[in-house]
């Protein structure tokens, strides 16, 4: 099943990466965002980009596997992503450990 989706996951990025697509991509999203009642303004597809990889790393994805899907070639621009983990772990921690 996981290979599956990521099959899936890399058809989509694949796609993402033609030539023209990614700015018709972002004007179809803002107006989805607008129908939806939510301010274009806030959602992009970098947005979009930025919460997936988050989610992953936030449910015990890998850094190596959010650095292919993301198509990062240095493991250092995929880090970025972990720091905003390590900030919820830390605020988790704060407020759910018992203080003697």
């Amino acid at each position: 099943m996981r290979l599956r989706l990521l099959g899936y996951v890399f058809s989509i990025l694949l796609v993402l990466t033609s030539p023209g697509f990614a700015q018709q991509f972002a004007r179809d999203l803002k107006e989805l965002a607008s129908r939806a009642g939510l301010s274009p303004r806030l959602v992009s597809p970098h947005v979009l980009r930025h919460a997936f990889a988050s989610h992953l790393l936030h449910n015990g994805a890998d850094l190596r596997i959010v650095q292919t899907l993301l198509g990062h070639t240095d493991i250092s621009t995929t880090q970025i992503y972990t720091h905003i983990h390590q900030q919820r772990l830390k605020s988790l921690y704060d407020k759910f450990h018992p203080r003697r």
